[in-house]
């Protein structure tokens, strides 16, 4: 894969894609299944598809081929429903969250199979880099105006006294956002010039804020767990100090860090009983999982299909399960679940080598919400996912680094 970036202007797949990621938050434009975002994303497949006349081709192995393989499982979970009676979930629930798998899968596949093979065609730290200054400025931009007003055009900024801009459910913004203020500090890092750094360094503070003016538990504990990796990082990467003194420095870290953990203890169980019961009204969310995990046992090998199966207290509708592993899992089988981790997993690995760890640390708040929310439909953020995975360092190594990986590009 050529790795190669130029100064050239961005080309037609690039501009798709950053709008597809700097959109994606904003749910409350969407017209019915398709906001900017879809369709932008959309679009890139079918250029791609003109282009190529109608070929593509499939990578080997990566992020969308476990993703894709995902799809069929779902299909033979639907149809063993049928066939042993079960009959649990409805049509329109499992219509609609298969097309939302193969659409994220076929983007995915369009973009790794076929664009990012050669990064002078395809980008993905311009990419990013673009995301990243665009989003925080609208972001901060709509928080500004939420602190006099609740509405932008017409289009609610809160939710309750929460900022919640132009979405509707905080998560729809936190999924996206919450990797913003790792983003920020990775193009400040590399960026040319004081006041380039200045700006990447301002705009993810000014994320990272925003992110817990938010009153989501999951993007606050991605954020804190972020941050506590990428201190660990940076103090091992101390080259004015011997590697002993960074050792102890790191334990000393982890020492604070316990200490205070366990002088605020009682605080510290109910954020994280929050962050499976968050918004729960009257143990919802509990219902949510137990009911989950009965539907599970009914069909572990082979699921149930990719219906909403959990019904709600008066048995009229059906719910997603806010889980991404045990949705998986419902709807293809244990199998499924397990191609979604790896998934996941591939990414992180390709990223940790590539010596990316902030990156890596970018990636957090996503694993987080993995857990704790269902991501399969976010087709934006399965592509930021990608896009870090496969973003490099254009730099050769320095020898006066000792192999640390230096970024040089502009902010």
């Amino acid at each position: 894969m050529r790795t190669v970036e130029t100064d050239r202007k961005a080309s037609k797949y690039e501009v798709l894609t950053i709008i597809g990621l700097v959109m994606s938050p904003f749910t409350a434009l969407r017209i019915s299944f398709f906001g900017l975002s879809e369709l932008a994303l959309g679009l890139l497949v079918l250029l791609t598809l003109i282009q190529r006349h109608g070929t593509v081709s499939l990578p080997p192995k990566g992020v969308s081929r476990y993703y894709a393989l995902f799809l069929p499982l779902c299909i033979l979970g639907w149809i063993w429903n049928y066939i042993s009676g079960t009959n649990s979930g409805n049509l329109e629930s499992a219509l609609f969250n298969f097309l939302s798998y193969l659409l994220t899968a076929v983007v995915l596949i369009f973009i790794e199979g076929e664009h990012l093979r050669d990064e002078t065609v395809f980008r993905p730290r311009y990419i990013l880099r673009r995301f990243f200054v665009f989003l925080s400025i609208l972001s901060i931009f709509l928080y500004v105006v939420s602190l006099y007003r609740s509405t932008f055009l017409g289009f609610g900024l809160k939710y309750y006294r929460f900022f919640c801009p132009l979405a509707d459910n905080i998560h729809q913004y936190t999924m996206i956002a919450g990797p913003l203020p790792f983003l920020g500090f990775y193009f400040t890092r590399s960026a040319h010039g004081f006041w380039r750094k200045l700006l990447c360094l301002i705009l993810s503070l000014a994320d990272a804020y925003i992110v817990t003016q938010v009153g989501a538990t999951k993007a606050d504990v991605g954020l804190i767990v972020g941050a506590v990796v990428l201190a660990a990082f940076l103090i091992l990467n101390l080259h004015a100090l011997s590697a002993k003194s960074r050792i102890i420095l790191v334990v000393v870290f982890l020492a604070v860090g316990i200490f205070v953990l366990l002088d605020n203890i009682t605080a510290v169980l109910y954020y994280l009983r929050s962050f499976f019961t968050e918004n729960d009204n009257r143990g919802a969310r509990a219902s949510l999982y137990s009911q989950a995990f009965e539907f599970f046992k009914k069909s572990p090998i082979i699921g149930l299909g990719p219906s909403n199966h959990v019904k709600s207290v008066e048995g009229i509708e059906f719910f997603d399960v806010h889980e991404t592993f045990l949705t998986a899992a419902i709807s293809g089988g244990i199998m499924a679940a397990v191609l979604v981790f790896l998934a996941l997993f591939h990414g992180a690995r390709m990223v940790l080598r590539n010596r990316n760890v902030i990156l890596f640390c970018a990636m957090i708040p996503i694993f987080i919400y993995s857990l704790g929310g269902d991501i399969l439909r976010k087709l934006a953020l399965w592509v930021a996912f990608l896009l870090f995975a496969y973003a490099k360092d254009t730099r050769p190594q320095s020898k006066k680094t000792g192999g640390k990986i230096i970024e040089e590009q502009k902010c």
